[in-house]
This record gives C-alpha cells, sequence and structure tokens, in this order.
C-alpha cells in the first residue's frame, strides 16, 4: 500500500520543489485576483452610473415643474383683502371672454394697419392663439405669406367690424365680419362682408409670455373664410 503512494507523494513533492510550476501557480492565483476584482470594479461601474442617470433625470424632472402658484385673493369696496387662497382649481371660462377673443382673433388676422409696430403686435396676438401644428397655424401663414399686411398697408388700410359671433358646437363657431378697405389718404375702396367657421379648444397656459396674450388658453385649431355676396 504504501509502495503504491509512493509515486504519488514523490510527484506532489517534486511539484512542490519545482520553481516553474509554482511561479505558474503564483501567476494563476494573481491573475484570477485581478479578473476578480476587475468584474467587481465593473459592476461597481455599473451602479454607480444608473444612479446618476436616475439622479439627473429627476433633477430636471424637478426643475421642469411650473414655479407659479397662483393665488385668489377677495378684496372689500376698501381695497383691503379679505380671503386669499391657492387657486388650485380653475372656474369655467365665461362665454363672454371666448366670444371676444374669437372676434380679437378675427379683426387682427384681417385687418391691415398702417402702423407697423401695431401690426405686428396684431399678429403676435394671432399666433398665440394658433397651436403649432394645427391646420389653422397652416391655413393663417399661407394667408400673411400671401396678403403680406405690411407690404398691403403701402396701398390701402383694412378696418374689420365683426357683426356676429355665434356657437355652432361646444367648440365650433360661425363669425360674421364685415372689411372696409380705405386707401392711405382716407377714400373708400371697398366694403366686403365674410363668414368665418372657426373650431377651438382650451387648453391650459403656463408661459408668461403667451398668458399674456391669451390668457384662457382658447386656441384655433381649424379656420376657413368665405365671401358672402
Amino acid at each position: 500500500m504504501n509502495k503504491q503512494s509512493k509515486p504519488a507523494d514523490d510527484l506532489s513533492a517534486h511539484e512542490h520543489l519545482n520553481p516553474y510550476i509554482s511561479a505558474r501557480r503564483e501567476w494563476n492565483e494573481r491573475y484570477g485576483d485581478y479578473v476578480s476584482q476587475a468584474k467587481n470594479w465593473r459592476i461597481v461601474a455599473v451602479l454607480s452610473g444608473i444612479t446618476a442617470i436616475v439622479a439627473v433625470a429627476g433633477v430636471v424632472y424637478i426643475g421642469a415643474q411650473s414655479k407659479f402658484i397662483p393665488y385668489v385673493v377677495a378684496v372689500d369696496q376698501h381695497g383691503s383683502a379679505v380671503t386669499a387662497g391657492i387657486a388650485d382649481r380653475a372656474s369655467a371660462v365665461d362665454p363672454r371672454v371666448v366670444r371676444a377673443l374669437i372676434g380679437r382673433f378675427v379683426t387682427d388676422l384681417r385687418g391691415v394697419i398702417s402702423d407697423q409696430q401695431a401690426e405686428k403686435a396684431a399678429i403676435d396676438r394671432v399666433y398665440s392663439m394658433l397651436p403649432s401644428g394645427a391646420a389653422a397655424t397652416t391655413v393663417v401663414s399661407g394667408w400673411f405669406k400671401d396678403q403680406s399686411p405690411f407690404a398691403r398697408s403701402a396701398t390701402e388700410t383694412i378696418s374689420v367690424d365683426v357683426e356676429s359671433i355665434l356657437p355652432i358646437s361646444d367648440k365650433s363657431w360661425q363669425v360674421d365680419f364685415r372689411e372696409t378697405a380705405r386707401s392711405p389718404n382716407g377714400m373708400l375702396l371697398s366694403k366686403k362682408r365674410y363668414r368665418a367657421t372657426l373650431t377651438t379648444e382650451l387648453s391650459p397656459v403656463t408661459n408668461e409670455q403667451l398668458i399674456r396674450l391669451n390668457p384662457i388658453g382658447l386656441f384655433v385649431t381649424e379656420i376657413s373664410i368665405t365671401q358672402i355676396l
């Protein structure tokens, strides 16, 4: 029994005494440690990257939230504050305000003013009620391109008189109006009547500059205008 195990014992002793085998064993152990450490560091780096992405996304989301907190303050006849509270619930829009904005939209769209600054302000008000990508935006942009009010003001001015604004449905309106064209010296050139059909929608406005032009968030999504003979 001892004779049979002696060669194995001699081989084991030989491996321990062989410097090449010992060096290879030590190299394998060290290399294995390096591989294990590199794998651990990769895992830590991936987890750190995911944590950083989540943190940045959270900061961006928080930063994108509106910082304006509207308050409603009631005052008495002497101008003293009576009650105040956060306006967390919007009230129903007065139909008269909607009609007024629709009338202003048609007047600004079709009118031609000799004062260039006033004309630019009118066009800004028109576009404040046109949502991006809507059919009405395409129609109006084409109208201003073909019938530039800045160019027309050199030969004529157009005053618009809105005669009626009637609801067709909850979102559609019919507007009858008259256009009076005059030469730069005030001479009457023509009077024409038109009918506009508009489709509108209400959408909350958060942009401070847009609030000044379109406070209730009334947008015209579709529009068509025909002459009444």
